[in-house]
């Protein structure tokens, strides 16, 4: 069964990679006669994306940082926000990738709910999963862990990654290459750090910090580094290498990726994004390895670095001919998902 109607549609956005995968999502909702509203939360570069794609929002809330308890505190907090943000809007329909604070507001105020999720060890699968009222992954997510979570009778999978929604028709708008200043000839290297805040990476990962200088050794490197937080900003910037620069603003990733010749990241997002777009990725992610991934190391596309005596797999070279993956229906595939009662 279908809405008939013209919704109104709540889109609450947590993180920054999520402003991609919701941006045509919202776009189609718009022009099949949907009303799409905003709300966000200040973490990483999330709101600079929006302000930099035009996606206009309500601010709610800011990342609590990495201690368990505030986390946890905030997240009924931020909720408390939401439904007073919420409860005289008459919204039909809730959106997001695995907001807690969203899903609970949700709960509160009867909005029907619609979680994304990509990721089987995400602790809070175990609160929005519950709460919600239909979940959407990837086909490769695991039944078992569905089950877990009681989601397995509302889940609802598509066969693609979030990654091919946003990037399935994607055309370079600008060169940040140029932007920062960086000669076409070096080698172009993006590095991500791992997300130490986020409920799924209680440890550290220094493995990462000793890939990135190892890269740096090589002389031909041009580094360009996106840190998740301001402790991870003063790190990189204690290395004093010229060669490793960090965008003063927002910049498109996809645009970013286009034009480099390897990625090295501690996070899931970016890996799938160079591997979708055909870029050679290493991932230093020191958790367990999601489904999703799993599935891009089987075809090759990202490559594990375990411990330092894998740095010999890491290849330091301008990148060949890139292959992207192709899935052009899955962006309209998500939109019957969504649309489906």
């Amino acid at each position: 069964m279908r809405f008939a109607h013209k919704m109104k549609i709540w889109v609450d956005i947590v993180n920054s990679p999520h402003v991609l995968f919701f941006k045509p999502i919202m776009e189609e909702l718009t022009l099949r006669g949907h009303t799409v509203k905003i709300t966000a939360r200040e973490y990483a570069q999330t709101t600079g994306m929006l302000d930099e794609l035009d996606m206009e929002y309500s601010l709610i809330g800011a990342h609590a940082g990495a201690k368990l308890s505030k986390k946890l505190l905030d997240v009924v907090k931020r909720s408390m926000k939401l439904v007073s943000y919420a409860k005289n809007r008459n919204f039909d329909l809730a959106l997001t990738f695995n907001s807690a604070s969203l899903v609970i507001a949700a709960k509160v105020l009867r909005i029907r709910s619609v979680v994304f999720m990509d990721y089987e060890f995400q602790p809070l699968n175990h609160l929005t999963f519950r709460l919600c009222n239909k979940v959407v992954t990837p086909l490769c997510f695991p039944n078992i862990a569905l089950a877990k979570f009681h989601a397995l009778g509302k889940t609802v999978k598509y066969d693609g990654l979030k990654e091919e929604v946003y990037l399935a028709e994607y055309r370079p708008c600008n060169n940040p290459i140029e932007q920062l200043n960086i000669s076409k000839d070096k080698i172009i290297v993006v590095v991500r750090p791992p997300a130490t805040m986020a409920l799924y990476h209680r440890f550290p990962n220094d493995l990462f910090y000793e890939a990135v200088q190892h890269i740096l050794h090589d002389r031909d490197v041009a580094m360009v580094a996106f840190p998740r937080s301001k402790e991870q900003r003063k790190i990189l910037e204690s290395f004093s290498d010229t060669k490793l620069k960090i965008p003063e603003k927002a910049v498109d990733g996809r645009d970013m990726l286009h034009h480099a010749d390897m990625v090295l990241s501690a996070g899931g997002t970016m890996n799938r994004e160079a591997a979708v777009l055909g870029v050679p990725a290493y991932t230093v992610f020191k958790g367990r390895i999601g489904a999703a991934d799993r599935s891009l190391i089987a075809m090759g596309r990202i490559v594990p670095i375990r411990s330092k005596d894998d740095f010999k797999r890491i290849v330091i070279q301008k990148a060949k001919q890139k292959r992207p993956l192709v899935n052009p229906n899955v962006r309209k595939t998500l939109i019957n998902i969504i649309l489906q009662h």
